[in-house]
């Protein structure tokens, strides 16, 4: 291997590794017990399912469990909070690996009111996967997303100040389409369904690591060793 090439190779190991990533759930969503569903899958997207009840078109109640940075808080108990979600779009067609389903998806925005209909929590979403089994009786799901960012509400300030600027958004489906599951159309498209769901809202903060920085030190002058022999 070129010398050159070789320590190059190294300086940028040390520049990629300067930061680490560390992501956690900031809020957890308990929705409503009750006959409506909470989400629904229709014209190719995932939202929340109105439940009528709120005063915001497509507001789902929910409780609220606040964790992390946010564990001070008093979670807010009894469907009193609402929550939104909309946008998150099927991109392409859907991959079915034996009898589970991988939907690749794009988009997406929440936002989660508290019990006065004030907001306390925006964001967007990344790109994300919607999974599961095909028919029942395993009538479960997975939604995960990468990756966005928070863009307002009244938790902004806390979280601004625990250095966590991203999103991510996952949710666990239950009792898909009343129990029949998850469904392909004649093209191979994943057909509309509706579920009841819980969810958590996460963050991520990217830092230094010193301790990790030592001892990827020291094994890179370890390499540097072996080079020279």
């Amino acid at each position: 291997m070129n010398q050159k090439y070789f320590f190059a190779t190294l300086c940028a190991l040390l520049i990629c590794s300067a930061n680490f990533v560390s992501a956690g759930t900031i809020i957890k969503l308990g929705f409503s017990a009750d006959s409506r569903d909470d989400f629904e899958f229709t014209d190719g997207v995932l939202s929340t399912f109105d439940d009528e009840f709120a005063a915001t078109l497509g507001e789902q109640n929910t409780e609220v469990t606040f964790l992390g940075v946010l564990d001070t808080l008093t979670p807010i108990e009894r469907d009193r909070a609402s929550f939104t979600l909309n946008g998150v779009t099927a991109v392409g067609s859907p991959t079915v690996i034996g009898v589970t389903l991988l939907q690749p998806t794009a988009g997406g925005e929440f936002k989660l009111y508290g019990p006065s209909n004030d907001l306390l929590l925006a964001g967007t979403l990344g790109e994300g996967t919607l999974s599961g089994p095909i028919g029942g009786p395993a009538t479960g799901g997975f939604l995960t997303t990468r990756f966005g960012v928070f863009t307002g509400g009244s938790l902004m300030t806390t979280l601004d100040g625990a250095d966590l600027s991203q999103a991510s958004f996952s949710i666990s489906l239950i009792d898909v389409n009343q129990g029949d599951g998850l469904s392909l159309g004649t093209q191979g498209e994943l057909l509309p369904f509706t579920a009841d769901a819980t969810a958590i809202i996460g963050g991520q903060v990217q830092t230094p690591e010193p301790g990790s920085l030592v001892l990827l030190g020291l094994g890179l002058l370890g390499l540097c060793g072996l080079r020279r022999r």
